[in-house]
């Protein structure tokens, strides 16, 4: 039997919709990247398949805990301005990741 959880969040931050929406674009930078690493995920990866200047496909492993395989996300997202509005849509996507190593994973969606 499979089961779904949501939650939700709340929260202020101090910066534009256009800069929280960077933030959230640039999921490979270099802090992120080091945030990732620093607390034991084995990669964090941005897939090299540019048709678009404001579409940009992500991998990433996050480590577990014991007996639990590490989880895979592979993901799509899409940023739009228009009249003032800032969308961010992510998706994953079914992309097979060569991540240089045998890694033990489960796709998460």
């Amino acid at each position: 039997e499979r089961s779904i959880a949501t939650g939700k969040a709340t929260g202020v931050i101090d910066c534009t919709a256009e800069e929280a929406a960077a933030w959230a674009f640039d999921f490979c930078s270099n802090e992120r990247c080091r945030i990732s690493k620093s607390v034991g995920n084995p990669a964090r990866l941005e897939l090299k398949n540019k048709a678009r200047l404001n579409e940009r496909s992500y991998a990433t492993v996050k480590s577990m805990p014991f007996f639990l395989d590490n989880r895979e996300m592979v993901s799509r997202q899409i940023w739009k301005t228009e009249e003032g509005k800032v969308w961010i849509a992510s998706t994953p996507i079914e992309d097979v990741v060569d991540y240089g190593a045998k890694l033990k994973k489960t796709r998460g969606t």
